[in-house]
């Protein structure tokens, strides 16, 4: 059966037709022009279900409604808009369970997206968001709307190819941890993580190179230290290879550690003045013995040296002038030339010479360093 109503001026108003399934189609014309659509049109299946919706816009523009009347799919009620140009405008899905799926086209080409969609919870709360970019890059956010994780958002920045780029974590305390991936491969590094407070002041950085090796970096933000930046570096296998402490008066303190072990001692201490030059130094060796040095004491670059054995007791008192040490008290350690440039030593007691042990290469210095002359790691200093 076909059915239509054409009004006193002859214009058509409205059709029904019913179809020989069952099924209604309904047209509703704005003949009056007195709404905002020209044409409405749905369909209703033989059980007198909503199957679809259909409106043409008085601008050209198109809605679309699909109704899930059947419950074949795993959305009640599907909807679309579609630009005067045909143009897919939007979506939106709402969900069985209540949740809503929206998706946006930047079908004029006025944003630097070309897909914008999210996905909002039963409760009306946005759980993700997926931003397609115009370059091929994408953007994906996901919301901690149920206070489930210890973080508030998590953006996540993939590049053309679908390799991640950056990670940006909003945590629930107001700080933030940021991730930036070397994914193209450009940089000596794979990625390099930051942690930021609430105040958006840097607390720590950690940068894990191609090679296995790593480098972390502690900042005294809130000034509560006596220095403001601590740096470490780590091997392939974990282990602290050096560390470097600036102090708040523009000292520095450095340590380096013997973590595999190819010298004869365990850990190298150095402390440098405001102006980068070596103040003093304490060796720490395998035999529990310790070398302290401090640098031009006596001025004219004469070098104070005291030794000490395993059990903490003094047994070397010696200067050092350009690669000659002369010794005052106790007996040198073969094991103390190690690391330095003594070429003879003197005992001043007897005159007698002896020839120090020389480490194959001086102290390795971190490249690059801000002191050439300089080098080191932190870590407690053994009392005397």
């Amino acid at each position: 059966m076909w059915s239509s109503h054409t009004d006193a001026q002859g214009r058509q108003d409205w059709q029904r037709v019913i179809q020989d399934d069952g099924s209604v189609d309904w047209i509703d014309f704005d003949q009056a022009d007195e709404r905002g659509s020209s044409i409405w049109s749905n369909h209703t299946d033989a059980q007198g279900r909503q199957d679809w919706q259909r409106v043409i816009q008085d601008d050209g523009s198109v809605d679309w409604i699909d109704f899930d009347q059947a419950d074949e799919r795993g959305n009640s009620v599907w909807s679309s808009h579609t630009d005067a140009q045909g143009r897919e405008d939007w979506q939106r899905a709402v969900k069985d369970d209540g949740s809503v799926d929206w998706t946006d086209f930047d079908q004029a080409g006025e944003f630097d997206h070309r897909v914008w969609s999210n996905h909002s919870d039963t409760q009306g709360r946005e759980d993700w968001r997926d931003v397609v970019l115009d370059d091929g890059g994408r953007d994906f956010t996901d919301f901690d709307q149920t206070n489930v994780r210890g973080d508030r958002v998590v953006t996540t920045r993939y590049d053309i190819r679908g390799l991640e780029d950056w990670r940006d974590a909003t945590l629930d305390d107001g700080s933030r941890d940021w991730s930036d991936f070397d994914q193209t491969n450009v940089r000596a590094d794979s990625v390099v993580a930051s942690h930021f407070e609430a105040q958006g002041r840097e607390d720590w950085r950690n940068a894990v190179m191609d090679d296995g090796r790593r480098d972390w970096t502690d900042f005294d933000q809130d000034g509560s230290q006596g220095w403001n930046r601590a740096e470490s570096h780590y091997d392939a296998q974990g282990r602290e290879d050096y560390s470097d402490f600036f102090m708040d008066d523009g000292r520095r303190n450095s340590f380096d550690h013997d973590q595999d072990g190819s010298h004869a001692w365990s850990r190298f201490d150095a402390g440098f003045d405001a102006s980068g030059h070596l103040d003093a130094s304490t060796r720490y060796f395998d035999d529990g013995s310790r070398l302290s040095i401090d640098y031009d004491h006596f001025g004219a670059g004469v070098n104070e040296m005291l030794g000490y054995n395993a059990q903490g007791q003094l047994n070397l008192i010696a200067r050092e002038y350009h690669g000659i040490v002369l010794t005052s008290g106790g007996r040198w350690n073969p094991a103390y030339g190690d690391g330095l440039h003594v070429v003879t030593v003197i005992n001043a007691n007897t005159g007698a010479l002896s020839t120090p042990i020389q480490s194959p290469a001086p102290i390795s210095v971190p490249d690059p360093d801000p002191w050439p002359n300089a080098h080191a790691e932190v870590g407690p200093m053994t009392p005397a």
